[in-house]
């Protein structure tokens, strides 16, 4: 038993979105994802494979292979499609309160990318036709990883045709999330990388992200906590500018989490008045915040310990420090025993 090499080897990238089809509004997202990437590769000349990791199907709704007419007409775009069955979930803690483990379906997909790089992207993102573009070209640095800014746009783009998103994206931009500066105490000498959003686009040569075993184990900042093992690992940060863009379709006007208001204006003012803090009160009062919050969380409400800010500082810290190890996954990282059902539906 192990995992089998598709008929997609040989390829320049590969493509991971873990992925459910759980909700509708979810679900939603994944097809304007998977449908705008597959028109670009059409239009562009993308030679890749698009992976979708199914994670625990579930029983009372259709698979991934059923939501989309997926192309026939010689698109340089593969797609294959690896199911995580429900049996291999529930080895998983909490898997009776969580159907969803994405981090662990992404090195699933990882683990089985045949691409000679790889590159991490979430189920509610559009890429600019720029950005498509710059991967179409290849190129790439092996001993770098390749970040990006976060552009926020409403999910009213969901509703216009295929070809007049981009536009609409490029015009109706709420907020950009960027570098910000962090609180960590410069002794230890962790610099400021672009973490942000680290998970909808981060680039990198599969040797390094086999080296580094994917993303860290637990819940709270594993993208981040990856950003530092890759600049510890030492992969050079490239951050790709404007108009490479990744367009991320905001949650505050479908889940009612946070009220337009708030999450279009009040909070990237306050983020930019926190930057001009002194670290150590930008420390406390964040640090303050996050155990509120995490207090009312749904992670707290179904009894799953979450972490913390904290709990990722302290991690960087031990990284930097030398007293904790740099790579934590074991050897068969991504269900890399498993031998997954898979399909090649494009």
């Amino acid at each position: 038993m192990g995992i089998r090499v598709s008929g997609s080897a040989g390829l320049p990238l590969s493509i991971v979105i873990p992925s459910r089809n759980d909700e509708d509004w979810r679900t939603a997202r994944l097809k304007a994802g998977v449908e705008g990437i597959l028109d670009q590769a059409r239009r562009f000349g993308l030679k890749a494979e698009l992976i979708l990791v199914e994670w625990n199907p579930p029983r009372d709704r259709p698979p991934l292979s059923s939501l989309l007419d997926w192309p026939r007409d010689g698109n340089p775009c593969r797609v294959r499609i690896v199911t995580v069955p429900p049996e291999v979930h529930r080895r998983f803690p909490h898997a009776d309160k969580v159907p969803f483990f994405p981090m662990y379906a992404w090195n699933t997909g990882f683990r089985r990318a045949t691409g000679e790089f790889i590159l991490s992207m979430t189920a509610d993102v559009l890429y600019s036709d720029a950005l498509v573009r710059f991967l179409a070209a290849g190129g790439f640095d092996p001993d770098a990883f390749y970040r990006v800014d976060r552009s926020d746009v409403r999910s009213a783009v969901l509703e216009l045709p295929l070809g007049e998103r981009m536009d609409y994206c490029e015009r109706n931009i709420l907020r950009v999330s960027g570098r910000h500066r962090h609180f960590y105490d410069p002794k230890h000498g962790i610099p400021h990388l672009h973490v942000g959003g680290a998970a909808e686009f981060l680039l990198m040569g599969r040797k390094r992200w086999h080296d580094l075993r994917g993303w860290p184990h637990f819940i709270c900042g594993e993208d981040v906590v990856f950003c530092y093992m890759a600049h510890l690992a030492g992969a050079r940060e490239v951050v790709l500018e404007p108009p490479l863009r990744v367009f991320h379709l905001d949650h505050a006007d479908t889940t009612g989490r946070l009220s337009l208001p708030f999450s279009n204006i009040l909070l990237p003012a306050w983020m930019g008045f926190k930057e001009r803090w002194p670290r150590p009160l930008r420390r406390a009062l964040s640090l303050r915040m996050d155990r509120k919050y995490q207090s009312r969380s749904r992670w707290a409400r179904i009894g799953v310990p979450y972490g913390t800010l904290a709990d990722v500082e302290g991690m960087l810290v031990g990284m930097f420090t030398g007293t904790r190890p740099r790579v934590s996954n074991p050897e068969d990282w991504g269900l890399g025993g498993e031998d997954l059902p898979e399909a090649i539906v494009a």
